[in-house]
C-alpha cells in the first residue's frame, strides 16, 4: 500500500472513531426509570343489602381504586349456596328463602353485600292460614279459615297464626308460679292447665283452652309472643336481636317502651284488622285503645305480664288486678 493510501486509511478510521465520543461538557441522557405498577388497595360494591325472590336474578355492581391500578378480575362468593347463588360474572340468584352474604373477592381484599331471598309461594305476615294447611293472601270463600299469619320462621317453613275471636277476662289467682317461659306460651299454657281446677282459678287459659279442636291447640302468648303480634300486624318480622329495617324487621323492645308509631305502621295494623274481620266472628285487636293483653308468661306468683297492643308498652299487672284482652295462638 503507497503512503498515500495509508494515510487515508488512518485518516478515515480516526474520524470513525471519534463520532463516538463525549464531548467535553454535554450533558449526559439518564436512563429511563422502571415502570410502576399501580396495585389495587380496595373493591367494593355498590350495595350492601339486597332483596331477591327466589328464582329471580340480579346482577351485583363492583369496583375497584384506583382506577388506574393493574387489575386482573374478580371472584366470587356466596356463604350459603343453597339460598342464593352467584357466577364468575357477579350474578346473584335466589334459591331459596332465607339470607347469604356474596362477597366480590380480589387478592386478599373483598366487600359483602347481605342478600334476602324472598319465597312468594311461602306463608307470609298478613296471609290467612286454612284448614287444608294451605295459606293465601285473600280469603277464599271456598275454605275454612283458622288464623291470621302474624310470624314466619327464618327459614319461612312455617311460624305461627293468631285465633280471629278475642276474649275479656280476669288473668287468675294468686299464689303460684312457674310458668316463665319468655318465648313460647305453649308450655306455659299447659303447666297452668295442669293445675287444679285451673277452668275456675285461670280465666283467660279456660278462654283459651275452649277454642281447641282435633286440629289447633290454641295456647295463650308469652310476653315476647304478644310482641310478635304487635310487630307482624305493623308489617314487621319481630326479631329477638340482630333485625334489620332494611329487611322489615324489629328488635325485641323492652319494658316501658312505646313503639311503631309512625303512620306506616298504624296502616298496616288497620290493613290486618280489616282481614281478622273478613272472617266469620273474627274480632279486630284493639289497636287504638288502651286495653292491654295477657301473656302466659308469670313473673311471679302475684304477678303476670302483658302488653298494650296499642303501643306496644310492655309490663307487669296483678293476676287478679281486673279484667285484660285475651287472644290465643297456635304454631303451624
Amino acid at each position: 500500500m503507497s503512503d498515500v493510501k495509508c494515510f487515508f486509511v488512518l485518516a478515515v478510521a480516526a474520524a470513525v472513531c471519534g463520532c463516538g465520543k463525549q464531548e467535553a461538557g454535554e450533558p449526559v441522557s439518564p436512563p429511563s426509570p422502571p415502570v410502576e405498577i399501580v396495585q389495587v388497595d380496595s373493591v367494593w360494591l355498590s350495595e350492601d343489602k339486597a332483596v331477591v325472590s327466589v328464582g329471580e336474578t340480579v346482577q351485583m355492581s363492583a369496583g375497584y381504586y384506583p382506577s388506574d391500578a393493574a387489575f386482573e378480575g374478580f371472584g366470587w362468593e356466596s356463604s350459603d349456596n343453597s339460598v342464593a347463588s352467584v357466577d364468575a360474572s357477579g350474578r346473584v340468584t335466589g334459591v331459596s328463602a332465607g339470607f347469604a352474604d356474596i362477597t366480590v373477592v380480589y387478592g386478599d381484599l373483598s366487600a359483602s353485600c347481605k342478600v334476602m331471598v324472598k319465597d312468594p309461594a311461602a306463608p307470609q305476615i298478613g296471609y290467612y292460614y286454612y284448614s287444608d294447611g294451605t295459606w293465601a293472601a285473600e280469603l277464599d270463600p271456598l275454605k275454612v279459615p283458622l288464623g291470621i299469619i302474624f310470624y314466619v320462621n327464618p327459614d319461612g317453613k312455617g311460624g305461627k297464626m293468631l285465633n280471629a275471636e278475642e276474649g275479656d277476662a280476669i288473668w287468675g289467682v294468686l299464689g303460684e308460679s312457674g310458668a316463665g317461659d319468655e318465648y313460647d306460651g305453649a308450655p306455659n299454657t299447659e303447666l297452668i292447665m295442669s293445675r287444679e281446677e285451673y277452668r275456675y282459678r285461670y280465666p283467660v287459659v279456660a278462654w283459651v283452652a275452649d277454642l281447641r279442636t282435633a286440629a289447633v291447640s290454641w295456647y295463650l302468648p308469652a310476653k315476647y309472643e304478644l310482641q310478635q303480634i304487635y310487630a307482624g300486624a305493623s308489617g314487621l318480622q319481630w326479631m329477638e336481636n340482630g333485625a334489620d329495617a332494611f329487611f322489615g324487621q324489629v328488635d325485641a323492645w323492652g319494658v316501658n317502651m312505646s313503639v311503631l308509631k309512625d303512620e306506616k305502621y298504624r296502616m298496616a295494623r288497620d290493613e290486618f284488622n280489616r282481614k281478622i274481620g273478613m272472617i266469620p266472628g273474627g274480632v279486630g285487636i284493639e289497636f287504638d285503645r288502651g286495653n292491654a293483653y295477657w301473656s302466659s308468661t308469670e313473673a311471679n306468683e302475684n304477678d303476670v305480664w302483658l302488653v298494650a297492643l296499642a303501643n306496644g308498652i310492655m309490663n307487669t299487672s296483678g293476676k287478679d288486678s281486673g279484667y285484660g284482652r285475651i287472644r290465643a295462638i297456635a304454631v303451624f
